[in-house]
């Protein structure tokens, strides 16, 4: 009878446990949800208020997909506060993070960029990259500083984070920046203001590099074709400034059962915007045109067919320099990766000029469109002039960043003369227009190219770890 009431009474102790257990699982389980429903929150820039709608559609799916689990959703805390906190303790430990790997670092560099928020206040991001002994990559955003705007500014702000983030100034390899003159200038710019500090402390010096993507948006200026964009910024601005204006147009597109709404604005900080609203300017232009009528404005320029012909080239041209730029962005990039990707691009420009010299229309779809339109009357060949002079100006700025880098210019093949030497060997001759850009990247697809997760693989599989 002992023993039996023995293990009834352990049995009992057991189950009370089991239950606290539970109870403490179902509670932690909780708090990570609303831990890693807040950093996707923040990821996405969303407002911390979508919190508490995130959780009522969680609610909602539970009921029918698991009703006996419901409760476990409601315990799940979304609260605008709540987010704000998590968001919080986040941010505080990957700075914890930061500063416990910034021992380990053999070498960093860091890039800044200032911009101009629409509320006309000034913030600099600061990014770093570093690596330790074992090759192993680390990329974070630094710090966001509000309110930096010369140079004296900014070099406080950035060697005051260094210290703060345990980051050893003499490890600092390179800086990366725009060409704005608070950065590049000659005495009181942040990069001499850098240079000295290092020099003073450590005697050291640090590579300065212009930002590849903030020179290809300074290329693209040589296109200047600013007779389209003006007329296009006035029109769009007649209708998205005036609120009558707006509600008309957008309630026209709507009789007209458009895939559009509406015009997005033009901003030229924002140079990416631009191909969106050209290809949303001319898929609505006969839209535009009419409703432009009806208002009693001057649309002499869409009956003009070289102004429409420049429109054309300008939206399929922009769309390439879009995709370029995207493609040069976000993490897990290093320096072979954008060399690739930017000498192929060059060698799509020297094979565009050749195309466009043959009325050849392959990668220029709207013009193709309009070219068809017209009964084949107009020509394209002009154009062949807008291209070689990005083909030049991309020539300038690049060599400049590739030497400074280390790299050397290797002879392109001149897109496809007659022959077009590979890695393997083959010989690819006069290839069908349709697979021009495609050989292009397979031209310079076969540098030492490494995705970052696989960097560390790739270098020891061409040096040496005793190097």
């Amino acid at each position: 009878m002992r023993e039996e009431k023995l293990k009834e009474l352990k049995l009992g102790v057991k189950k009370q446990q089991s239950m606290f257990s539970k109870v403490l699982q179902e509670s932690e389980a909780a708090v990570h949800a609303s831990y890693v429903l807040s950093e996707l929150i923040a990821k996405h820039s969303k407002p911390f208020t979508d919190g508490d709608f995130i959780k009522e559609c969680l609610i909602k799916a539970g009921e029918f997909v698991c009703p006996g689990n419901v409760k476990a959703f409601q315990s799940i805390s979304l609260s605008r506060n709540t987010v704000s906190e998590r968001v919080t303790d986040l941010a505080a430990n990957l700075s914890d993070q930061i500063k416990a790997k910034s021992f380990s670092f053999e070498s960093f560099s860091i890039a800044c960029d200032e911009s101009t928020e629409i509320s006309g206040k000034a913030q600099l991001s600061v990014f770093l990259r570093s690596c330790d002994k074992n090759f192993n990559i680390f990329e974070e955003l630094l710090e966001l500083m509000p309110g930096t705007t010369t140079g004296e500014d900014i070099f406080t702000c950035v060697f005051g984070h260094l210290q703060k983030y345990n980051l050893p100034s003499a490890k600092l390899n390179s800086v990366a920046t725009d060409g704005a003159p608070s950065m590049t200038g000659k005495n009181k710019d942040f990069v001499a203001l850098l240079r000295k500090k290092l020099s003073e402390i450590h005697g050291s010096n640090i590579h300065h590099m212009h930002c590849i993507i903030h020179q290809e948006v300074l290329c693209t200026k040589v296109i200047n074709m600013e007779n389209v964009l003006s007329y296009i910024k006035k029109v769009i601005n007649y209708i998205r400034s005036r609120g009558l204006n707006q509600r008309q147009f957008t309630a026209f597109l709507s009789e007209l059962d458009s895939e559009y709404s509406g015009l997005s604005y033009y901003t030229k900080v924002r140079w990416l915007s631009c191909s969106k609203i050209l290809k949303q300017f001319w898929d609505l232009k006969e839209d535009i045109c009419q409703f432009l009528k009806t208002k009693n404005q001057d649309v002499s320029l869409f009956y003009d067919p070289i102004w429409i012909q420049d429109l054309s080239f300008l939206v399929d041209i922009t769309k390439h320099l879009t995709d370029l730029n995207l493609s040069l962005q976000g993490k897990d990039h290093i320096i072979t990766n954008m060399f690739d990707i930017i000498k192929a691009f060059k060698c799509q420009l020297v094979l565009w000029e050749k195309q466009l010299k043959n009325e050849d229309l392959t990668h220029f779809p709207t013009c193709s469109m309009n070219k068809s339109s017209l009964d084949d009357t107009c020509s394209y060949q002009k154009y062949a002039e807008k291209i070689a002079n990005l083909t030049t100006e991309f020539e300038t700025r690049r060599g400049l960043n590739l030497r400074i880098a280390g790299c050397s210019e290797v002879p392109s093949c001149m897109a496809f003369s007659t022959t077009v030497p590979t890695p393997y060997g083959f010989f690819l001759v006069t290839p069908i227009p349709s697979q021009g850009i495609d050989l292009c990247r397979v031209e310079w697809g076969y540098f030492v190219s490494f995705p970052l997760p696989d960097l560390k693989t790739g270098y020891w599989s061409v040096g040496s770890r005793e190097l």
